[in-house]
């Protein structure tokens, strides 16, 4: 029954390829991510600024409905792997869970299709299946599309997450074997009998006298109470931020984002941020669900969290803009020159290249220079493109003085 299930979804979604307007797609890719948005607006009110959330097109839905889902990776791997072999870890795809507050990373060497599918459906893990443009063409065809139009390099993952309801057969029957032994059920064991409930919902139905209502409310509306474990729903990754643009596409299922304000105030950085305490993020400042066709763009720095629902789910994230910045060019330049100094250094020229850098180094004298800053300072309040051309400027002389 699964592998026609499997066949079919593929089939479908073969089926929706063809009703992709790719001649659009070529000409305006971007157009095609924020639609019906303008992309003008979008570089004006959003870019680089706040976060934003499209809802599906049917040109949306035609292209990424299916796109990377377990079924269509796993239908994929069953033919890769008869020529190329099994996924590496590391290499090709992660594996992640987020589990009372720690991301727990449970890779080994290679997985064939049927590991692959048994570290989604038995494991409870988040499956992160690197640069999947390799492997699928449409993914392959929107990027080089939106590289031509940015005019910078774009990339993307793929994230394939259980259901926020799934538990598996073998944690089950651990449960109800536990149970019949235990006068009283308790939500505490619950959370803590192993790697199989990480991040799910368990609904039982017991009599409430069995239940400690200490670690749960449990309402008295009927003899037998459904009740709701204290766990949250599958997560694969903790809290973070990202050092690129983003847009986050739904292609199977759905997926709850809430997004956080940057932490410290620090925006655009330029390196991703390590795990994020869930207790010091404080109440989001937007929460929405994904379901397939939808985009969400977020500013590099936001600090995000997702985690899947009722059923499957299955992203895209697209990303662009990777240090690409006014401050990662100057630093650029610094470094070649740098390494062009070292090496006259190295051919005799060791002098001039110790006065260049010691003059770099120096601090700027005053008062003539504290009046030239101050003066670009002033500027910037005003005009920071203008601010930002006159560091790049200054920047490219003192790499062009020796």
């Amino acid at each position: 029954m699964g592998k026609k299930k499997d066949k079919l979804a593929a089939q479908q979604q073969q089926q929706l390829q063809q009703q992709v307007p790719w001649k659009s797609i070529d000409k305006d890719p971007l157009g095609f991510l924020v639609s019906p948005e303008d992309p003008g607006s979008f570089f004006e009110r959003n870019w680089e600024q706040k976060p934003a959330v499209f809802k599906a097109t049917a040109e949306r839905v035609a292209l990424f409905q299916g796109l990377c889902s377990l079924p269509a990776v796993v239908n994929w791997l069953k033919q890769r792997q008869k020529k190329a072999g099994p996924l590496a870890f590391g290499v090709d795809f992660n594996t992640a869970r987020y589990r009372n507050g720690v991301r727990e990373t449970p890779n080994g060497e290679v997985a064939d299709a049927g590991g692959f599918k048994a570290l989604h459906d038995d494991e409870g893990c988040t499956l992160q299946l690197f640069q999947p443009q390799r492997f699928f063409d449409p993914c392959w065809r929107l990027l080089a599309a939106l590289e031509r139009q940015l005019g910078c390099l774009v990339g993307s993952n793929a994230y394939l997450t259980p259901a926020g309801s799934q538990v598996s057969r073998q944690a089950q029957r651990r449960l109800c074997k536990r149970s019949l032994e235990m006068p009283h059920i308790n939500l505490r064991y619950l959370s803590s009998i192993g790697a199989e409930w990480a991040g799910a919902i368990v609904q039982l139905a017991v009599p409430p006298s069995l239940v400690h209502t200490s670690s749960c409310h449990v309402s008295n509306a009927s003899e037998h109470t459904k009740f709701t474990g204290v766990l949250s729903v599958v997560q694969g990754l903790a809290p973070h931020y990202d050092d690129v643009e983003l847009w986050v596409v739904q292609t199977n299922g759905s997926k709850v984002w809430k997004l956080y304000q940057s932490t410290n105030g620090y925006q655009l950085p330029n390196q991703p941020s390590p795990d994020f305490d869930q207790d010091a993020l404080g109440e989001p400042m937007l929460e929405v669900e994904l379901c397939v066709g939808d985009v969400l763009y977020m500013p590099r720095g936001t600090v995000h969290q997702a985690a899947a629902q009722t059923a499957d789910s299955s992203h895209l994230t697209i990303s662009t803009y990777q240090r690409c910045s006014y401050a990662d060019l100057a630093t650029h330049l610094l470094q070649v020159r740098q390494r062009e100094l070292l090496l006259s250094a190295a051919a005799g020229a060791m002098h001039a290249a110790a006065a260049w850098w010691h003059g770099l180094l120096a601090s700027l004298p005053a008062p003539a220079h504290v009046a030239c800053c101050v003066a670009l300072v002033t500027c910037s309040l005003t005009d920071w493109c203008g601010l930002r051309s006159r560091l790049v400027w200054l920047t490219w002389c003192a790499t062009c003085t020796s």
